[in-house]
């Protein structure tokens, strides 16, 4: 159940990210009218995705779940990393005061390298109840990743587009 979510979250996030258009991450009346909803009558579920947020290199979507079957939402923030150097292996999350996040590894890849190194590709989601966003929505959520090798980066999802989602996912 899990990896059917992770993969239909996956292919929704990489279509977004080609046809992404320019959102003011400031205002969160113009992030609520670019999430999308979709339906799986098939799979009997339903996605709510919220548009690709940019820091950089690394890109981040909002997105909840609810599947008819098991009566279940699931607040996701899915994460498109790219940094160079060593591979850093992402399997942890803890938010900036220390909290522990549920964390699933969705794709590790090498896109290219030189002489200088290689650039590396991490895709991973972080489950969040909805009493946990609440608790941030004036703040914004922050949140660490780490891996196997010792390395981490931060990742910061702004108040703005976190008050968007809690009033678009009720």
């Amino acid at each position: 159940m899990r990896l059917s979510i992770g993969v239909l979250l996956l292919t929704v996030f990489s279509g977004l990210v080609g046809c992404a258009h320019p959102v003011d991450f400031k205002n969160p009346a113009a992030i609520s009218s670019a999430f999308e909803i979709k339906r799986d009558n098939h799979d009997g579920t339903t996605a709510i995705v919220g548009p690709v947020y940019q820091d950089g290199y690394n890109a981040l979507v909002m997105s909840s779940y609810w599947h008819d079957r098991i009566g279940v939402t699931y607040n996701k923030i899915t994460v498109d990393a790219y940094y160079h150097g060593d591979k850093r292996g992402y399997d942890k999350a803890n938010d900036l005061d220390g909290t522990k996040l549920e964390f699933v590894s969705l794709l590790r890849k090498v896109d290219y390298c030189d002489n200088s190194g290689c650039w590396h590709n991490e895709k991973f989601e972080i489950t969040l109840t909805r009493e946990y966003l609440q608790k941030y929505r004036d703040k914004g959520i922050s949140f660490r990743v780490s891996g196997l090798s010792g390395s981490f980066q931060t990742f910061t999802v702004p108040p703005a587009y976190l008050q968007a989602y809690l009033a678009v996912v009720k």
